[in-house]
């Protein structure tokens, strides 16, 4: 979860180009790494590519294109910003600080207030033999935005060839970008009387259900003073930690986590944040796999059995 409870929350700026009429491979994805998707559109997507019904439907948020009137939900708060497809229009008008539409309104704010924002463009070799889209791109870089543009990011297509160039549109670096500037995220790995505490968030994070008590690390903590406070802020425990289990770039959510090995102080394991937490449960070996399919990282898996084991061993030594 984000560091103030919320499931993280992506804008995607739509701009009038052709993988804009593809737009749901790019939210389905999102949705897979644990995205909350909310659309804007530029009034070219708006107008000649996008199914408004079907992407409501998918992101569960209507799609924005104007300044909010009565009636009009209100978007949670951003933690990251992709603009895909990003039109030749679109990059050189924010560049130069123009805001005529309420998308490019949107995208001057959010780079003033550091929001991270990586930018995919769609635009043919033709456009991009202009010295302005160099010139932009350079302007949008320098303030701080991630333009995947060049050999490791988007090629240019010849002129009257976009339709072609659709199927190798590269939707997921524009994840991948954001994913590396977030902050990682420290879980805690907590084994009491040869039981496992696993959580079930309101909010499926890709592909995840059951997890470990989990949270952002915030600005000054370290992994495990994360754990330990996520621990008490999901669960109500009290827990120490004991060692740093190891770090990876989590499958499902492209994350970086940290898992937290720790130890219960006192309390009671509980739905502490019922905004957050749906479930809280202490399990047994033998459950594990049902309510983690996937498995364990190797590391904690490791851990696992070692605690469950000597668990098992002390509790049969004491009857």
């Amino acid at each position: 979860m984000t560091a103030d409870n919320r499931s993280k929350v992506l804008y995607t700026v739509i701009c009038g180009a052709g993988p804009a009429g593809r737009i749901e491979t790019f939210v389905t994805l999102a949705n897979e790494r644990g995205w909350e998707v909310c659309c804007i559109a530029t009034p070219a997507a708006m107008t000649h590519f996008l199914d408004l019904s079907d992407l409501r439907e998918l992101t569960g948020h209507q799609v924005r294109h104007d300044y909010r009137r009565e009636g009009d939900e209100s978007f949670p708060r951003a933690d990251a910003v992709a603009v895909v497809p990003a039109t030749y229009n679109t990059i050189n008008k924010w560049a130069a600080g123009i805001t005529d539409t309420y998308a490019l309104n949107v995208l001057a704010e959010l780079t003033g207030l550091g929001i991270p924002i990586a930018v995919l463009p769609f635009v043919n070799t033709a456009l991009a033999a202009n010295r302005v889209l160099d010139r932009s791109v350079d302007e949008l870089r320098r303030s701080g935005i991630t333009v995947l543009y060049g050999p490791s990011g988007f090629r240019p297509h010849p002129p009257r060839t976009g339709g072609t160039a659709l199927d190798r549109y590269p939707w997921h670096l524009a994840l991948d970008a954001l994913e590396i500037r977030l902050p990682p995220v420290a879980a805690a790995v907590i084994v009491e009387n040869a039981k496992v505490l696993l959580v079930r968030r309101l909010v499926q994070e890709g592909s995840l259900s059951w997890q470990f008590p989990a949270g952002e690390i915030e600005a000054g903590e370290s992994a495990a003073e994360a754990a330990v406070r996520e621990v008490r802020e999901e669960t109500g425990l009290s827990v120490i930690e004991s060692q740093v289990l190891g770090e990876r770039v989590h499958p499902s959510t492209g994350r970086t986590m940290i898992y937290v090995a720790c130890e219960v102080v006192s309390g009671t394991a509980r739905v502490e944040e019922s905004e957050e937490i749906a479930e809280v449960e202490w399990l047994e070996r033998g459950q594990l796999g049902e309510y983690v399919p996937h498995g364990f990282y190797e590391p904690v898996q490791a851990h696992l059995d070692v605690l469950l084991a000597m668990n098992a061993d002390d509790s049969q030594r004491s009857s």
